[in-house]
């Protein structure tokens, strides 16, 4: 009995457990694939957490340019827990926002965006 109450106090709810889903270095890797499939500036190795606030921060963060995206990295001290921030014109959005947005601008229509495995997608939504 006592080992339930343990057990409940460990179980997350929906937002809480987006929340450790894998934002930060895991979103910048999940974004680099995406960058590289639509034929954009990419890092061309693997995206670790050595590379945090690195070269590859600054190509992804080029790479989203070119498609009219403003990335920045939640850059704090729990850097595999959080959300990036993606902006279109000054305003906020979500990642998949800037998925879809990124896609339309490589010329990709809705049905194929539709298509896509959304769920093969490194980091949290």
């Amino acid at each position: 009995m006592a080992d339930e109450k343990i057990w409940d106090s460990e179980i997350l709810d929906d937002e809480e457990l987006e929340e450790v889903s894998g934002g930060g270095t895991r979103q910048l890797a999940g974004d680099n694939d995406l960058l590289k499939m639509l034929g954009c500036t990419h890092y061309d190795g693997t995206i670790i957490w050595d590379l945090w606030a690195s070269k590859a921060n600054r190509i992804v963060t080029e790479g989203w340019a070119q498609v009219g995206i403003k990335m920045e990295l939640n850059n704090n001290e729990a850097r595999y827990t959080n959300t990036n921030h993606y902006y279109l014109n000054g305003t906020e959005i979500s990642r998949k926002e800037a998925f879809t947005y990124a896609m339309k601008q490589r010329g990709w229509n809705q049905v194929a965006i539709d298509c896509f495995d959304w769920d093969n997608v490194k980091g949290a939504w």
